[in-house]
């Protein structure tokens, strides 16, 4: 299992198929990310290669010497023409590996979240994903609505899996993390200019739960700050248990993208019985088919967010959401992340002439 992307999501596919392989039988899992941390019995000049030389692709680039040494690299792992090479939503510096494993025949999963570059993005080049998903033996999707896609501008049918939740971490203390004392609505994650940001926040001003709900801004990126004591924010990367947390204290989560796929956030607030209002772009309604307690609002449209908002606001208050079981929301995400790494799996040992 290959991930070379610095921090997020990847690393949590690798976690989590790290720690739950050993539930399929006749697996040999072995894991390399670009944090320098190689799992199982990988060679350590692998990982020394992968910290020195992936994560400076340019390098990667100019020194034709560098590909060599991936070449003796997969040398030193045994049978490695037999493994199966699974790829966790691609990064800039995995190119030379797709490129050399494919000349030599070797099997190829790759893992796709997005197909195509988001508003404000730099990655990834539709020329990359393209000469990816051309390497590839078999391609998993998360959604219907990226299966489409593919299949419409690649003519290539997916295995789609729906978004695993990822295990959920202990908690820390809500306090640590903000300083609120109101309850709160909450937007978190990357924020980027597709996120809708700047939306939820004239939405939110504009709507009667200001005076009763303060908004909370959580994520890393640049945006438009509005001066005012109802709107906290916190610009920063979060870990994932500082995610968890936020959701879990927050009245309700608010998706306002003006463009989307999936969303990774939304498994864990579906876990955690959050209420959800997202907008009806890309694959977000397909993430909540069997939740009870969402809504949508026409994507960009101030007016119809404001007013699902308050609607919202006022069913919180008035008691009409279920609480939470937290017991049952841990158990709930490590079956998840059990399911997907099985199917995922299955897959994987379908391409195995041995199984």
């Amino acid at each position: 299992m290959i991930f070379l992307g610095k921090r997020g999501a990847g690393v949590r596919f690798v976690e989590i198929f790290q720690n739950f392989y050993h539930l399929e039988e006749n697996v040999n899992l072995k894991s390399l990310t670009s944090r320098g941390v190689a799992y199982g019995n990988l060679p350590s000049s692998y990982t020394s290669l992968t910290v020195k030389a992936l994560e400076n692709w340019k390098s990667i680039a100019r020194s034709p010497f560098i590909i060599w040494q991936f070449v003796q690299v997969l040398r030193k792992i045994p049978n490695w023409r037999k493994n199966i090479f699974i790829f966790v939503l691609p990064a800039v510096s995995d190119f030379f590996l797709y490129r050399i494993l494919s000349i030599f025949g070797v099997s190829i999963v790759t893992l796709v979240h997005d197909l195509h570059r988001h508003p404000g993005d730099k990655w990834p080049w539709k020329s990359s994903i393209k000469f990816r998903i051309k390497k590839s033996t078999k391609v998993i999707t998360l959604s219907e609505f990226v299966n489409r896609q593919l299949s419409t501008e690649y003519k290539i049918e997916s295995f789609v899996l729906p978004h695993p939740v990822f295990p959920l971490l202990r908690y820390v203390d809500l306090n640590s993390i903000i300083d609120t004392k109101r309850k709160y609505i909450l937007f978190v994650g990357r924020i980027r200019n597709y996120k809708g940001v700047d939306l939820l926040l004239k939405s939110y001003l504009q709507s009667n739960s200001k005076d009763q709900f303060d908004l909370v801004i959580a994520g890393e990126g640049e945006f438009k700050k509005v001066d005012d004591r109802r709107v906290v924010y916190l610009n920063r990367w979060l870990q994932d248990i500082e995610i968890e947390t936020l959701i879990e204290h927050a009245a309700f989560v608010v998706f306002p993208y003006t463009e989307a796929t999936q969303s990774g956030i939304i498994p864990t607030c579906i876990v955690l019985n959050k209420p959800i209002i997202v907008s009806d772009s890309g694959a977000l309604s397909e993430q909540l088919e069997k939740y009870s307690d969402w809504t949508s609002f026409q994507s960009g449209d101030e007016n119809h967010l404001r007013f699902t908002i308050d609607e919202y606001g006022q069913r919180y208050l008035d008691g009409n959401f279920s609480d939470h079981r937290i017991q049952a929301a841990r158990e709930e995400s490590e079956t998840s992340s059990i399911n997907f790494v099985r199917s995922v799996l299955k897959i994987c040992k379908s391409l195995d002439p041995k199984s």
